[in-house]
């Protein structure tokens, strides 16, 4: 066991054990295809999600209904009957998703014509939903998880100065022991985890630049953390808590007598707001309209009474319900505070974007998410939630005592996850209700 231990110590292992741990998912993502009629990864809010590629890159248009009718096991959520004043069918789902896969679409469309060409196959129609798309997409999104855990895992041995193998405990433990798991295997075109990478990638950047600050403004720091931010607005929404990130910069720029410096780089920062244009125009094709609210029909119901304990302990997809290994890294947090204060920027943006998510979350109307595996509206959090637990691994090696407790937790809440993961598969949950009445 030591030995391993001090193996771990080298980045480069920690990084081939989450490539591992990634192929791993993308097999149990394989065998769950086949209790189905036909090859699928795309569930539920994914099909929005991922629809504008075949609709765009396919057709060349935002008309999804030949999707929708191509798609033989039916196409929810999107309403055939709920059409703009142009004609298509309304999507609210952003595009995030779909701009982050397209290079993996355009992989798995080579892969599709050159098989096709060969077999005539069905199994590699050329209509951006059969295997060789799915797959060459899911290779990508897994690739997007292990990318947030890799810069999470720097962030832990370079920045809070926690060993390797914490930093390994911490990563493996957080993606097979929370509803990261399923999320990366079962629903992975539900866009968190790729979400999850472009807050994670914005953090990491909005820190850094931070702490050159002293120096200056670079335009390319600046370009980078524009567009991080923008993607992951694009992907979800409600990432634009990634404002407290921001808010320090600001604050920092006009104490430290930087905005000449910010101006100056500002043009080539605001080239990083495509995405954000790329959405606007989206909008205005398929609806006619510049600036829309994709939600008129849902919204934050609960502003002056947020059900703020119900999302974090409610058996009703709870935070700390449905993932009770995050206790581990609220705790690891907890002591990081203690003795340390909030003198850390990274930690400083992350708790900013966490109460204002946590706000929220409480706040929507339909504050459970819907038909959830877990409080999956928190997964954009993953970098947050990776480094508390390497803190409590972390600080548990003061004693046998605290390390064996430690370590049971995390074993329970590990076992707890995929017991969820067993009842949801055998429809032994109440999907989107108390699972227990």
């Amino acid at each position: 066991m030591p030995a391993l231990l001090r193996a771990l110590e080298r980045r480069g292992l920690r990084l081939r054990l989450y490539l591992l741990v990634a192929f791993g998912f993308f097999l149990l993502a394989l065998a769950g295809t086949l209790r189905h009629p036909e090859f699928n990864f795309i569930h539920a809010d994914g099909r929005a999600y991922y629809v504008y590629l075949p609709s765009l890159i396919l057709d060349g248009d935002l008309d999804f209904r030949n999707q929708m009718d191509q798609w033989r096991i039916g196409f929810t959520p999107l309403n055939p009957d709920h059409r703009t004043s142009t004609g298509f069918v309304f999507n609210k789902y952003p595009i995030g998703l779909a701009l982050s896969l397209l290079p993996a679409f355009l992989v798995g469309h080579l892969l599709a014509a050159s098989i096709h060409a060969l077999t005539a196959s069905p199994f590699a129609a050329l209509d951006g939903f059969s295997a060789p798309y799915q797959c060459a997409c899911l290779v990508a999104i897994l690739a997007y998880g292990i990318a947030t855990l890799a810069i999470a895992d720097r962030w832990l041995v370079e920045r809070f100065r926690v060993p390797g193998w914490c930093a390994a405990a911490a990563v493996v433990s957080f993606w097979v022991g929370t509803n990261y798991a399923y999320y990366s295997f079962r629903e992975p075109f539900m866009a968190h985890v790729v979400s999850a990478f472009w807050v994670t990638l914005a953090a990491d950047r909005a820190v850094r630049l931070l702490e050159q600050l002293a120096e200056g403004v670079a335009p390319r720091p600046l370009f980078w953390l524009t567009a991080a931010t923008a993607m992951a607005v694009v992907c979800r929404f409600s990432n634009v808590v990634l404002v407290s990130f921001l808010v320090e910069i600001a604050s920092d720029v006009l104490r430290k007598g930087r905005l000449v410096a910010l101006l100056r780089a500002l043009p080539v920062a605001l080239l990083g707001l495509v995405p954000l244009a790329l959405q606007l125009l989206v909008w205005r094709s398929m609806s006619g309209v510049t600036f829309i609210d994709p939600y008129p029909d849902e919204g934050f119901t609960n502003w002056a009474r947020p059900h703020l304990l119900d999302t974090l302990f409610h058996s009703r997809h709870g935070l700390f319900y449905w993932s009770p290994l995050l206790l581990l890294a609220a705790i690891g947090i907890a002591v990081r505070l203690q003795h340390y204060r909030l003198r850390d920027p990274l930690l400083r943006g992350y708790l900013g974007a966490f109460l204002l998510l946590w706000y929220l979350n409480s706040a929507w109307y339909a504050w459970w998410f819907g038909e959830s595996f877990g409080a999956r509206a928190f997964l954009e959090l993953a970098g947050l939630f990776i480094v508390g637990l390497g803190l409590a691994f972390d600080a548990a090696r003061a004693s046998v005592a605290t390390s064996a407790a430690t370590m049971a937790i995390a074993l329970v809440g590990i076992a707890w996850n995929w017991l969820l993961v067993a009842l949801w598969a055998l429809s032994r949950i109440r999907k989107g209700w108390d699972p227990w009445t």
